[in-house]
């Protein structure tokens, strides 16, 4: 399952985040979030990411696939790990 996930960062720091959904596909779930399918900036949301989980227990992905929102455009686009979060994992399911 490829999960996205939201995430309000401000000063290298966690301000908010949320898991949104999940598809069995990597290049619809990607559509999505390059295009800011239903809003899901939100106003709040600066940055978005897709993990790949496969299922069971403690799952998570180690690279998950970063994507920053810009303004101008109204969309996402991929981008490296944010600064602080270098060694953060399992943001959709904790």
């Amino acid at each position: 399952m490829y999960l996205k996930t939201m995430i309000q960062i401000k000063n290298n720091e966690e301000e908010d985040r949320r898991c949104v959904g999940y598809f069995d596909n990597f290049n619809e779930a990607e559509h999505v979030i390059i295009n800011n399918t239903c809003d899901l900036n939100e106003t709040i949301y600066n940055y978005g990411l897709i993990e790949n989980i496969k299922s069971g227990l403690y799952q998570y992905d180690e690279n998950p696939i970063w994507y920053k929102f810009d303004e101008k455009s109204n969309k996402y686009f991929k981008c490296d790990r944010p600064k602080g979060f270098e060694n953060y994992t399992g943001f959709a399911i904790g």
